[in-house]
């Protein structure tokens, strides 16, 4: 018996240490992938302003996507799961939280830069830099408004793999740890991928296109997650 108390206090403590870990992580990482992110958009704006890639020279391609952008976000933001909730429209949350990294910007003296018609020289690659930063933050506040839909889609795809995994019990279904593996290993990626993608997305892009499919990604890989569980504990 003192032997198992000890096992019990021990995974407690674990527990405890695992979230408290989790608590200051997240963060850290959630800080860190918004960066690279803004990084990458920002190196990417850059090469095409010195190769003329764009269409629009200097500054002005950078305003063109946080236009077009805005345009997409509020064709998907007029309802959300969010208002349904707490009766605070995504929108008011949208405005609200963007306005303070504008307002952060134009602190630091940089909107001027981003709203103007520079074409060239260091005050474009200010501009876009100011753009590519207040662009970064849309697209993450639209991720996580989207979150709900990868919930949905998940929790779709567990029940229906818990279904397949009672109907595998029930019969001579065979064991695949293999199977199991990769596909828990998949279900983070299908999280990770649209972020990176959608954030560091060279051009306006409809976040619908990207962030859709790899919510559906997530209840099929979620659905072999739970059906290739091992059949008894």
């Amino acid at each position: 018996m003192p032997r198992n108390d000890d096992k019990r206090t021990e995974k407690k403590e674990e527990g405890r240490k695992g979230v408290i870990h989790a608590l200051f992580v997240w963060p850290i990482a959630i800080v860190s992938a918004l960066f690279i992110s803004a990084l990458i958009s920002y190196l990417i704006e850059v090469l095409g302003m010195l190769f003329d890639w764009w269409d629009l020279p200097g500054v002005l391609h950078s305003q063109q996507m946080v236009e077009q952008e805005l345009v997409h976000l509020n064709d998907r933001l007029d309802k959300s799961v969010i208002e349904w909730a707490s009766g605070v429209t995504v929108k008011e949350i949208f405005d609200n939280t963007i306005g303070y990294v504008e307002d952060g910007l134009s602190w630091l003296g940089l909107m001027s830069f981003a709203k103007s018609s520079a074409t060239g020289g260091f005050g474009a690659y200010l501009g876009a830099m100011a753009n590519m930063i207040l662009l970064t933050a849309m697209r993450f506040m639209v991720f996580v408004f989207a979150l709900p839909l990868f919930a949905i889609w998940g929790y779709v795809g567990f029940i229906i793999g818990v279904f397949e995994r009672d109907k595998r019990r029930a019969g001579v279904g065979r064991e695949s740890g293999a199977i199991f593996q990769a596909s828990r290993k998949l279900v983070p990626l299908s999280l990770a991928i649209p972020f990176f993608a959608y954030l560091a997305w060279p051009n306006s892009i409809d976040p619908l296109f990207i962030i859709f499919p790899f919510a559906v990604f997530l209840g099929i890989a979620l659905a072999y997650t739970a059906a290739s569980y091992r059949k008894y504990m």
